[in-house]
């Protein structure tokens, strides 16, 4: 007799009912997610789907409905896109979508390959694991996001255990939550229950040890205060700014860090977000290139119309840090062969171009970090970018007015700022570099050892326009870093969220988003050699996605031979019925 009622029925109506099942799943996984955020759905947000795979006799009608049913909820949460790239929003929203759709037949076909006798529901998980790794690392330069771990970022004693396996692991423990609910639908008789019973005591043991890790002492003796200067910029004001524009901005940005400078006790070191310089360069050698050139701009003043030179803004900003005597760390475009060329009468910049971190101080040995894993799709076509007519053509038709000129930066190694406390390096992921693990682990570990004693997130979430949950998102994934590496997190952004995250993932002091602020917070650098998960890296992301692989192959051998087998027994069968039709 089926557990289902008849129109819910996975055997005998394939497509309606992983639609439907597939919507209740959508629903649950993203009410976990901001703007919502209540992270207990992601226990059973799973789970759906994985009865899907359990009872399923069609994987690609169930495969289909699943998509189908996610669709609205990836909508839901990208709808921010719309005004970067309206017809990008549609093609993320289909790719999310299959992804969703395409576990139900990799994990059909992945279980063919598990003994009879083993425990299916953790197969069930790993497969589910595979996947979100293969998606959010692996595939098109990876899509990180909405990664079932990451709410428990909310809920302290399971989040701790980011420190030693990682918000993947912390993902493996949730997806084994969801596996075993589902397994009810699996398992007859006595034993249906065992798996949630197993599961139950294995995450109340995690939740004891983690909360016990949760009330220890946090290491480390130096206390720095930080300033954190949060523009306000509108994306589409950022991208179209006049010089005037530009100009007050930059005003209003100098008077909020004269504020933090003023202030007592003085900020150690203080920091823009990401791209917020107004000017062409911070490098004195691209400077020097400009007033060779005497580039200059026109601004109204109450005197008339007034030509300022192009370096205005370079030249205000360090010599106001030399008579502060502040360091700063600023969001800039950094060059490489820089050089201005005349084009129809117009003189542009020309040369190889980054997404950078200026370090302002006399005498900074490294003073630029240029970001290495540019955002697909963002800064980069995955793919595509090796054929930039193509780049160029896609561009015109989903987001005019962008171009994808940025190159990649090749050295992780920390800033090294100078403070009347000592020597503070600073690792510097940019924007979407902090939900990479990857890289801002490179950053802050090199060979084993901690080498960086802060991470300091500049970004522009100006992108995200009043949708403040992808905000909220966003800050999840650096507060995941600082429990991953032992480390705090100092976050400028412009829009905001700006704040500062202790190495237990904890918000201190934040700004309010959408605002213009100056944050003036205190940070306790770490001490010892870090953390299990700093020096071993994302280890369970990878083995699962190695033993997805591994099993849906064995599996679709072991279904190939099943075929074949019943293939040859029809052909016996007709061939034996022949026979016996001869002889009568």
């Amino acid at each position: 007799m089926s557990t289902f009622p008849p129109w819910l029925d996975v055997e005998k109506h394939p497509l309606r009912a992983a639609f439907v099942l597939g919507l209740l799943h959508a629903l649950l996984f993203g009410l976990a997610f901001p703007p919502f955020g209540i992270w207990p759905c992601a226990f059973i947000a799973a789970a759906p789907v994985m009865v899907i795979v359990i009872r399923t006799n069609c994987s690609w009608r169930s495969a289909l409905g699943v998509a189908l049913g996610s669709a609205p909820m990836w909508a839901v949460h990208h709808a921010w896109t719309w005004e970067v790239s309206a017809a990008g929003l549609p093609g993320l929203v289909v790719y999310l979508a299959v992804w969703s759709g395409l576990f139900v037949v990799v994990a059909r076909v992945a279980l063919r390959a598990v003994p009879s006798d083993a425990p299916k529901w953790i197969a069930l998980a790993l497969v589910w694991m595979g996947m979100e790794h293969l998606r959010g690392s692996v595939v098109a330069h990876g899509y990180p996001w909405f990664l079932i771990g990451h709410p428990m970022i909310a809920f302290g004693p399971i989040a701790m255990w980011g420190s030693v396996i990682g918000a993947a692991g912390v993902g493996f423990i949730i997806t084994l939550v969801n596996a075993a609910i589902g397994s009810i639908f699996w398992v007859r008789g006595p034993k249906r229950f065992g798996a949630i019973a197993l599961a139950m005591v294995g995450l109340g043991s995690v939740m004891i040890i983690g909360a016990m890790e949760l009330t220890g002492a946090i290491e480390g003796d130096r206390q720095l205060r930080v300033g954190i200067v949060q523009s306000n910029m509108p994306q589409s004001n950022k991208r179209f700014a006049t010089f005037e524009e530009r100009f007050e901005a930059f005003q209003v940005w100098r008077h909020k860090t004269r504020e933090l400078v003023e202030a007592t006790p003085r900020p150690d070191f203080i920091v823009w977000p990401e791209t917020m310089f107004p000017g062409l360069a911070l490098d004195e050698a691209a400077l020097s290139i400009e007033r060779d050139a005497q580039l200059s701009y026109e601004i109204e003043s109450p005197e008339g119309m007034t030509r300022l030179p192009s370096t205005i803004f370079a030249g205000v900003l360090t010599q106001e840090q030399q008579d502060w005597d502040v360091p700063m760390l600023i969001g800039a475009i950094g060059w490489n062969d820089f050089r201005l060329i005349e084009v129809d009468g117009v003189i542009t910049p020309q040369g190889e171009r980054f997404n950078s971190v200026v370090l302002l101080q006399e005498g900074a040995g490294k003073y630029r970090y240029d970001k290495v894993a540019l955002t697909p799709f963002g800064e980069v076509m995955p793919y595509i970018s090796a054929w930039p007519w193509l780049e160029k053509q896609l561009l015109s038709l989903g987001a005019h007015g962008m171009s994808f000129e940025l190159s990649a930066g090749t050295d992780l190694s920390p800033l090294r700022i100078e403070t009347a406390l000592g020597t503070v390096s600073a690792a510097t992921p940019i924007c979407f570099e902090s939900t990479v693990t990857g890289v801002c682990r490179g950053m802050v570990y090199a060979n084993g050892h901690r080498r960086a004693d802060v991470i300091v997130n500049l970004t522009n979430d100006g992108w995200f326009g009043d949708f403040d949950g992808a905000r909220r998102h966003h800050l999840w994934h650096a507060r995941w870093r600082a429990i991953e590496l032992g480390v705090p997190v100092v976050r400028a952004a412009n829009t905001g969220i700006s704040c500062v995250i202790d190495r237990q993932g904890h918000v201190r002091d934040a700004a309010p988003a959408r605002e213009a602020a100056a944050l003036s917070a205190e940070i306790v650098l770490p001490g010892g050699d870090g953390t299990i998960y700093g020096r071993a890296g994302n280890v369970i992301g990878p083995v699962c996605a190695v033993m997805t692989v591994a099993l849906a192959g064995a599996g679709g051998v072991m279904g190939w031979r099943t075929r074949k087998q019943r293939a040859g027994e029809r052909m016996e069968g007709g061939a034996h019925g022949a026979d016996k039709a001869e002889q009568a």
